[in-house]
């Protein structure tokens, strides 16, 4: 039986003090500098649990919400399959 696998991608982002991401093509100088970096996973469309950019703990628990399974982390990347 073949099982669903989601391959989600880790980046570097800008992050508020509010926790929201930030884009730097639209930030101000001002905005920036107000930022901190943070390894977030990347959107993915194929891959609902990645919406908004979430920390790799938020995204691991709407992974386990889903009935994904953790088989693969690194500093890039991280595989999940169904259950």
């Amino acid at each position: 039986m073949a099982k669903n696998i989601h391959v989600a991608h880790i980046g570097r982002k800008q992050i508020d003090s509010l926790g929201g991401v930030v884009d730097k093509e639209e930030a101000s100088i001002k905005q920036m500098l107000h930022t901190t970096g943070e390894d977030r996973v990347l959107e993915d469309d194929t891959i609902p649990s990645t919406a908004g950019n979430p920390t790799v703990k938020d995204y691991l628990i709407a992974e386990a919400a889903a009935d994904y399974v953790l088989k693969y982390i690194d500093q890039n990347m991280i595989v999940t399959y169904e259950e």
